[in-house]
């Protein structure tokens, strides 16, 4: 053998030994918590995509640049997007292909998206003798065919593009509703009116060659659901938009098509579905895959695994009570009124007889034998279907595909869509030549339904318009909660916010409340761009009756987002002002002004028949990870920071807001951790300014961040460390260690904010990720290093040092606007990082951003206190240099086995840790923090 194949061979070998060791680790630790793992799979403590730290980068990745940096889920802001000249298409697409590179669900059967997000079902389709009139099909067939003037058969140079096939096809669309409608009142014309008066009052309609009124880059699909006057001088806006339609036609027209009628055969929507091939991500088109024949339009969808590997019992099985994905179907006509059930960790969805054989029998057979398996057949069973695992989300790895180009334009839509007012949710359809998909789009992800012929299956045509035309807003995605909104959708006079179930903000239940919509004038609603994750909505309210004497006068506003179950937002703003409530310090009782004033809040499960959410009806996998409460939280409303007038109100409102930060982790143990530009704000009271930090989205309790010990090293990294020595390569960030991982000995105290144990280990692995906002993150945190740093209070003190510095080069008092540091906008954080590190280091740096765009009013401060701070988190900057040394030694130490190296390490270690903390402190900062 020679030494090539036996080095192979032993590299083999290690690997297989440290796969073995990987499995013996998991099984171990599933066997002494079995509390933990109950009811869940261990899916959640493998590192999926985002924190694997030798994934592949796509192309497109490196090209948009990535933020994730193999450790952390951490995501570019729409801010990165934003130039001096305005946002490009071009910079939408990089975005949204960064946006939803691993949440596309494609091939979703027809009938199951019609009913779970239109609502409706086939046999909801009045009457019978629907057709395609044969002139609107020649029609669109020509389309696309340019012939010079002056040829024979002129007329066919009207014909010619895309636009006279949008045209085409928006007439078509309105026939068909507009028939739909005739039937519907021929059959009940009691059941019409009704209907009239609760649907959408939309109009497909051409937007090509009308203003379309949005925030970002000037978007405009070919399409709109709009419930606008036809006049073409009428701008019309994304967000009382119902859906959008995409056509893309290609130039290869079709020589005078007969004009002959299509006939619509009703009954082949209620066939029994063909049985199911495999479905797969698209692909661009290459020479082996043309002219093969699509996949059957109610295919099963695919999320990575093949069909067969969805059915088991750990990727989304319906009848097994251990799955951590859950899948959820309509039965029969049902729609999703009804089955709105979500299962989360703990709950059992029993399975209809008629879905049986979705499910794999394998399951129920590996669960029989490891109920009466001795305790080594146990943890043999147990290591196989660990392997099982690790070898099904490999697969799903591989099998990631990004966007399309086309499929690309359907989920830019998609985003504006829900970057616009109040949704839940939003819709819309892509036309390929005669080839249709549907497109669904929430706070999760995205999804794609079968593509299917128009022509050739002329009835989803038919069902596809019949449901548009008879959806209700909630249907097409608006916020279900927002109730009396004007028919016509031109602004929110006379409506009403709803929140189901409040709570006040002693936890105490006020019932269902109602409050004013308040968006015509000043105030609108403010959403954040982008569409998977919390997509924050700002809603202007005010009080009324009852909401008036629970509440007062003041001006208000409700935040509502999509958070994952178990960050609780309210329940730390309610621990906080109950904790310096109660406190016996009168300072700290005196900080209570600067924490967000809460006056209700509600959180509402998926399920929850209030939000009318498709989703949990759909027969998709659901990670239990991945599941996400819809939170309502009305607040008192303040102003930004943009509108402070004069230096000293600045100083006056960062006083505050730092004090309150730091009584709110000295007395309430709670660490905001996302400190941003956009988080400071104020209101004014008797002539003072008074600073309130807001957004306690990303807060964690001091329990779950534990302490940064850098003198303890885990196993893991370690291990990790000797096979750099041994192998000599590059050191990989460690995954989650069995230390880690046995830390579930926390205890909430919190009555609103209890911690369910099996939701415990992914909460404290999430604590360890880096948050915030970039341009405002602590040097440290923003840092190469493979071990992810704990977040501390001095990274918060200096995101207070950074906003600070950002809003002192950028805002013009006079005006009371502000520009951007370009320079810390970089979507990777190890660029930013660069840049700070100048600005802390390099006079000359700071010059080039203050010379841009600074204003006089703020020289005092920037040559003040700015500057002593600078100069104290420069100071911090280089200690952490000596400590990561230092650390370096200690793993050397560890790895020789030098009893002695090692003890003087750690105290050596110990002494700089100290000295750390001296350097900049909540009271050093307040000292600093001067004019």
């Amino acid at each position: 053998m020679s030494s090539s194949s036996y080095s192979t061979s032993a590299t083999h070998a290690t690997e297989q030994e440290e796969r073995k060791n990987q499995l013996r680790s998991l099984s171990s630790i599933k066997q002494k918590h079995p509390e933990a793992f109950r009811n869940r799979t261990v899916i959640s403590e493998i590192p999926n995509r985002q924190t694997t730290p030798d994934r592949k980068v796509p192309s497109h990745e490196v090209a948009f640049g990535s933020t994730y940096d193999g450790r952390t889920p951490h995501k570019p802001g729409m801010h990165i997007l934003i130039k001096d000249e305005g946002v490009f298409d071009s910079d939408i697409k990089r975005w949204v292909r960064n946006e939803f590179k691993e949440n596309v669900l494609r091939n979703y059967p027809i009938l199951e998206f019609v009913r779970s997000v239109w609502n409706y079902a086939p046999d909801d389709i009045p009457g019978d003798g629907y057709v395609i009139p044969g002139n609107l099909r020649s029609w669109y067939l020509k389309s696309g065919r340019y012939v010079k003037s002056g040829l024979e058969n002129e007329r066919y140079s009207e014909y010619a593009g895309e636009a006279s096939a949008s045209h085409c096809f928006q007439a078509l669309f309105r026939d068909l509703a507009r028939i739909v409608q005739e039937k519907r009142e021929e059959q009940d014309a009691a059941a019409a009116e009704a209907l009239r008066a609760s649907r959408f009052p939309g109009v497909m309609r051409f937007l090509q060659d009308r203003p379309l009124v949005g925030k970002g880059a000037k978007l405009k699909p070919d399409f709109g659901y709009a419930a606008l006057p036809e006049r073409s001088e009428d701008p019309i806006a994304w967000e009382p938009l119902g859906l959008f339609g995409e056509l893309k036609k290609t130039d290869k027209g079709v020589d005078r098509p007969p004009e002959v009628d299509i006939p619509i055969c009703l009954s082949e929507l209620l066939k029994k579905p063909k049985p199911a091939k495999k479905a797969t991500h698209p692909s661009p088109p290459s020479a082996s895959s043309k002219g093969k024949k699509r996949a059957e339009p109610d295919t099963p969808l695919e999320q990575g695994p093949s069909s067969k590997q969805l059915k088991s019992g750990h990727i989304g099985s319906t009848n097994s009570s251990s799955a951590s994905h859950r899948r959820l179907k309509p039965k029969g006509k049902a729609t999703r009124k009804v089955n709105r059930k979500v299962q989360r960790a703990g709950d059992v969805i029993s399975t209809p007889a008629s879905k049986v054989e979705r499910s794999s029998s394998q399951v129920s057979q590996t669960a029989a034998v490891s109920a009466t398996a001795d305790p080594a057949q146990q943890g043999q069973s147990l290591d196989s279907e660990l392997e099982e695992i690790i070898m099904k989300i490999e697969s799903r790895e591989k099998s990631i595909k990004n966007l399309t180009g086309h499929e690309v334009q359907a989920a830019k839509y998609l985003n504006e869509l829900l970057s616009h007012g109040a949704r839940n949710y939003a819709t819309g359809f892509l036309v390929e030549n005669t080839k249709i998909s549907l497109w669904y789009a929430d706070r999760l992800g995205i999804m794609k339904s079968v593509q299917f012929d128009f022509l050739e299956e002329p009835h989803y045509l038919l069902l596809m318009v019949a449901a548009i035309s008879s959806a209700d807003d909630a249907a097409l995605g608006f916020c279900p909660l927002i109730v009396d909104v004007p028919r016509d959708h031109i602004g929110y006079a006379g409506a009403k916010l709803r929140i189901p179930d409040a709570r006040d903000v002693n936890n105490g239940n006020i019932d269902t409340i109602e409050l004013d919509l308040d968006a015509d004038g000043e105030r609108e609603i403010l959403t954040a761009y982008g569409t998977v994750g919390r997509g924050t909505t700002v809603v202007p309210v005010t009080t009324s009756g009852r909401t008036r004497d629970l509440f007062g006068s003041d001006k208000l506003v409700v935040k509502m987002s999509w958070q994952p179950v178990n960050r609780r937002e309210e329940g730390h703003i309610r621990h906080i002002r109950r904790t310096l409530a109660n406190s016996d310090n009168q300072v700290a009782r005196d900080a209570l002004e600067f924490i967000v004033d809460l006056k209700c809040s509600v959180a509402l499960q998926m399920d929850n028949p209030a939000l009318d959410f498709p989703r949990v009806c759909m027969d998709m996998p659901m990670p239990n990870d991945e599941l996400r409460d819809f939170r309502m939280l009305a607040l008192r409303e303040y102003l930004p920071l943009d509108f402070i007038d004069t230096v000293e109100e600045l100083v006056q409102v960062f006083r505050d807001v730092i004090t309150g930060h730091n009584w709110a982790w000295v007395i309430a143990n709670v660490l905001h951790r996302d400190i941003s530009v956009s988080n400071v704000m104020f209101h004014r009271r008797d002539g003072r300014v008074i600073g309130v930090l807001c957004d306690w989205d990303l807060a964690e309790t001091r329990e779950f961040l534990g302490e940064d010990d850098l003198t303890c090293v885990d196993e893991e990294e370690l291990q990790s460390v000797n096979r750099m020595k041994l192998k000599g390569q590059r050191r990989q960030p460690a995954g989650p260690s069995e230390m880690e991982t046995n830390e579930v000995r926390y205890v909430a105290t919190q009555d609103d904010d209890s911690v369910d144990v099996t939701d415990v280990i992914a909460r404290r692995r999430r604590a360890k990720y880096r948050t915030g906002t970039g341009p405002f993150m602590a040097l440290e945190l923003l840092g190469s290093s493979d071990k992810t740093p704990t977040h501390l209070h001095r990274h918060d003190l200096e995101s207070f040092f950074w906003v600070l510095t950002w809003f002192c080069s950028t805002h013009n008092p006079d005006t009371h606007t502000s520009r951007r540091v370009g320079e810390w906008m970089h979507p990777k954080l190890s660029h930013i990082a660069s840049a700070k590190q100048a600005f802390l280091s390099n006079e000359k740096a700071r010059d080039e951003i203050y010379a841009k765009q600074k204003h006089s009013e703020y020289d005092s401060l920037i040559s003040g206190g700015l500057d002593r701070l600078r100069s104290a988190f420069n100071a911090v900057r280089l200690k952490i240099d000596v400590v990561k040394h230092q650390r370096n030694e200690l793993m050397r130490a560890l790895i020789d086995d030098n009893s002695e190296w090692i003890e003087e390490c750690r105290e050596s270690m110990t002494m700089e840790l100290r000295a750390l903390e001296r350097l900049v402190s909540f009271r050093k900062f307040m000292q600093y923090l001067t004019l």
